[in-house]
């Protein structure tokens, strides 16, 4: 793949958005398959962040979005298994969902901004 095309393809991929999970732990999911990238926002009673998952096959991602359990799947089935990167909030691939904008980030929440 050339710059070009990553540049274009990642062009794309910021004017789309993350799919919502009905989870306690698993907040949103979005994939990029040009280089096979899950992105998963965690979240926690005092805590969010954003994991992005390498390698990862595009049926994973409509398994973990029917999974009766997308938690159980996530622990099981990517967690461990695919090399992962934490990333913030501002450098995620995939725009923030609707109902993510105007929350607090994770420094506001805790006081450090």
């Amino acid at each position: 793949m050339t710059q070009e095309e990553l540049s274009r393809y990642l062009e794309q991929a910021a004017r789309t958005t993350r799919v919502w999970l009905p989870s306690r732990v698993i907040r949103s999911v979005g994939y990029f398959p040009p280089l096979q990238m899950l992105e998963v926002e965690q979240r926690g009673r005092d805590y969010r962040k954003i994991l992005q998952f390498f390698g990862v096959p595009n049926t994973a991602l409509e398994e973990l979005v029917g999974a009766t359990s997308a938690a159980a799947y996530f622990y099981q089935k990517l967690d461990g298994v695919y090399p992962v990167q934490k990333v913030e909030r501002d450098l995620a691939t995939f725009k923030e969902p609707p109902w993510r904008q105007g929350e607090r980030t994770e420094a506001q929440m805790w006081g450090w901004k």
